[in-house]
């Protein structure tokens, strides 16, 4: 089936992003418990004016003009005739507008499923009737409380813009409603049409069931036409009609036939279903959360006379709400702020200190050093809380382990190894609560694999076979978890780095087919593509010859698809780019040329998408400084001040880039023995300068000897120069 939704369509559904605004089109087969139908607004003017003359009123001569004019025309005759009541147009419209049981509200219901806020002009309560849910958040002219949840992500709303039947007051009907609503509004009024501003401008707009001739829908585009020069938003209709140059705010989704509205609201659906699939676990939850907790505070609404001990309850799940909403934003801080308000209230919330665990937890992954740890702690503090209240909590657990995993990796040697221990006794608490908890068996695979980096020889290898097991038992439970695919594959590829002969390219292969299966149940995984790529590629360097190129090629091709997918992961650009200036060293003359320019290439497009990507300038410098070692003359020079220049910009973005200081010095002293005299002279002093430079910054002892071993190297050729010189 062809896919009909525009592309920033599909980023505003996939961004929770979206408001679907709702015109009369979607009540025109709609029926009243008298079993009229409500059509359009010239029936309603119609049947309006047929039970004004059954109640006795003059209307004969209004008849000829609902022929001849627009049913607004009508209304403004009506409104201005003082023998008509009010109440008797009360009286109508609460009757014409009370909807029968049993319409079918299917597209109501679909349309929420595709945005949990709607705005419409209907007076009618079928998105009421549809999902009873909107009863309670629905909100109108005077209902400013309600009118602010259009900013609380997961916050369901229902704006009738124009009021709704059940309060006739509300209603803007007459002319002089809508005067006062758009052109001199009234300080209710004012509010909601701030709150449709702040929405236009903020807020992609699906307009459905809106006719281009609909005079309610006109003075909405009015609105925003008058925006038009202040905003960028982009907002869409589904039409019928060709849409003239002034509505150019407006991307037409074009049928032919109104009965295809519902083909393209399930397309639509489908995005935003595939969308939440790739949320964390924890995302899904906090959803899950708030609506369960939206359906309990709507049981609490309907309670008479509730006690102290209720209020207080209602009250701590209105906080335990508001946190869930900032969990949902990212507002960790705020967000836990509410949780410990809420078990103030209400101290054996459980839901609260777990959710606060969590957004603790992700408030330290943005911290370094005492302050992240302390979070942490905090955070298992709260856990530890939610736990005593509901034993069985394997949700608390599972993610106590992956905070005391994510501590870990910030310590080393045997205090990091103790909270890996701590944090796969976690997992063992959840698992045994809940056997099928395959994210724990994942995580916990994560974690082993984390734990034997940080091993030698065989402890390394036992480690990681327990990793695979782990794995494994998570594929069992979810046989579609193309995480643990992809993380398995990186596991056998880190314990091939760490063998030898025919066993390296056993385990690497058998990496590659995790991916191949990661692939197989997630075509777009880009992280799996780009994984096989730098396996690929790492293969190839325990090769020679045609074999060694054969399989960097792949390797190129694995980033290739990685990054058809994910066009700005910087991450390929610059392994591709190290990987081509690996395969340029087993080349010579125009060949390798080739391959190095390439690389820079890689590096460039790399450093487009991440500006402080430092690696990328470092090894742009590597690459040039090995490219010059192939010329001669002022081409070479050229090659090596090409590369200081991207040293320094590495070494701007990174202090103590070690590498990068190490590598200058190198180049320095290979562009010194090309030149005598007191040139060469200054050259080795730079160079010695960038080596000592290199030196004062931390690195393995390895790299420190070498680092010594040149800088003696280039002190010797240096007095030998001055020997000679003097």
């Amino acid at each position: 089936m062809q896919n009909r939704v525009p592309n920033d369509l599909e980023k505003a559904i996939c961004n929770d992003n979206l408001i679907v605004f709702v015109g009369a089109g979607l009540s025109y087969g709609l029926f009243n418990i008298n079993k009229q139908p409500l059509k359009g607004w010239t029936n309603l003017v119609e049947q309006m004016l047929g039970h004004l003359k059954q109640k006795g009123y003059d209307v004969d001569y209004l008849l000829p003009v609902l022929s001849r004019q627009p049913p607004i025309k009508v209304l403004d005759l009506i409104e201005s005739d003082n023998n008509i009541p009010k109440k008797e147009i009360s009286d109508f419209i609460k009757d014409f507008l009370d909807l029968a049981e049993d319409n079918d509200f299917t597209l109501h219901e679909k349309l929420y499923q595709l945005s949990n806020k709607i705005v419409t002009t209907n007076y009618d309560t079928a998105f009421e009737k549809a999902i009873p849910l909107l009863r309670k958040n629905r909100a109108y002219k005077g209902k400013n409380y309600e009118l602010t949840k259009h900013k609380e992500t997961g916050a369901p709303l229902l704006f009738k813009l124009h009021g709704c039947f059940e309060d006739v007051d509300s209603m803007v009907l007459f002319p002089s409603a809508y005067q006062n609503l758009y052109k001199n509004p009234t300080r209710d009024a004012e509010h909601s049409i701030l709150v449709l501003k702040n929405i236009i401008l903020n807020k992609s707009i699906l307009f459905i069931g809106a006719g281009m001739g609909d005079f309610q829908i006109n003075n909405l585009f009015e609105e925003i036409r008058k925006l038009q020069g202040d905003y960028n938003q982009k907002h869409f209709i589904i039409t019928k009609t060709p849409i003239d140059s002034t509505l150019n705010f407006l991307t037409p989704i074009s049928v032919s036939d109104y009965a295809e509205i519902e083909t393209i609201i399930d397309q639509m659906i489908s995005i935003k279903k595939n969308s939440i699939d790739k949320e964390s676990e924890e995302m899904k939850q906090l959803r899950q959360q708030f609506e369960a907790i939206e359906m309990k505070l709507l049981k609490f609404e309907t309670e008479i006379n509730p006690n102290q001990t209720k209020l207080l309850e209602r009250e701590a799940f209105k906080y335990l709400l508001k946190g869930v909403n900032c969990s949902l934003l990212g507002k960790h801080e705020e967000a836990i702020v509410e949780y410990e308000t809420a078990v103030e209230l209400k101290p054996d919330l459980h839901e609260a200190f777990y959710n606060c665990g969590n957004a603790l937890g992700n408030s330290a992954k943005t911290k370094t050093g005492s302050e992240a740890e302390a979070l942490y702690h905090q955070a298992f503090d709260k856990y530890q809380q939610a736990i005593q209240i509901k034993p069985d909590k394997h949700e608390a657990f599972n993610n106590w382990g992956i905070y005391l995993g994510n501590l870990a990796e910030t310590k080393t040697g045997s205090e990091a190894e103790a909270l890996y221990h701590q944090a796969f006794d976690k997992y063992q608490q959840a698992i045994q609560i809940k056997p099928d908890q395959q994210s724990a068996f994942y995580n916990w695979g994560n974690d082993l694999g984390n734990l034997a980096k940080t091993k030698t020889r065989s402890e390394v290898e036992t480690l990681y076979h327990q990793a695979f097991d782990k794995y494994q038992q998570a594929i069992q439970i979810k046989p579609d978890k193309h995480e643990a695919f992809n993380n398995w594959g990186n596991a056998l590829g880190n314990l091939a780095k760490t063998k030898t002969g025919s066993e390296v390219e056993a385990l690497y292969y058998q990496a590659f087919d995790k991916y191949q299966q990661a692939i197989q149940i997630k075509p777009d995984k880009h992280s799996a593509f780009y994984n096989w790529g730098t396996y690929l590629a790492e293969l190839a360097e325990t090769k020679t010859g045609s074999e060694a190129e054969a399989l960097y090629h792949q390797a190129f091709d694995k980033y290739q698809q990685a990054i058809q997918i994910k066009p700005d992961k910087h991450e390929a650009f610059s392994n591709w780019g190290i990987y081509l200036g690996n395969l340029a060293e087993t080349k010579i003359g125009s060949e390798a040329e080739a391959l190095y320019h390439q690389a820079f290439d890689k590096y460039q497009q790399a450093i487009q998408i991440k500006p402080d990507e430092h690696d990328a300038f470092y090894n742009w410098g590597t690459e040039l400084g090995n490219l010059a070692k192939t010329k001669t003359g002022s081409e070479a020079e050229t090659l090596y001040h090409q590369a200081f220049d991207k040293y320094q910009q590495a070494i701007q973005i990174k202090p103590d880039k070690r590498e990068a200081f190490n590598n200058w010095g190198h180049d320095l002293g290979n562009l010194a023995k090309t030149k005598t005299g007191s040139e060469a002279k200054a050259l080795y002093h730079q160079a010695i300068d960038k080596l000592q430079k290199a030196i004062e910054c931390e690195g393995n002892s390895d790299d420190m000897d070498n680092i010594y071993a040149m800088k003696m190297e280039y002190e010797l050729a240096l007095k030998n120069l001055h020997d000679s010189i003097t």
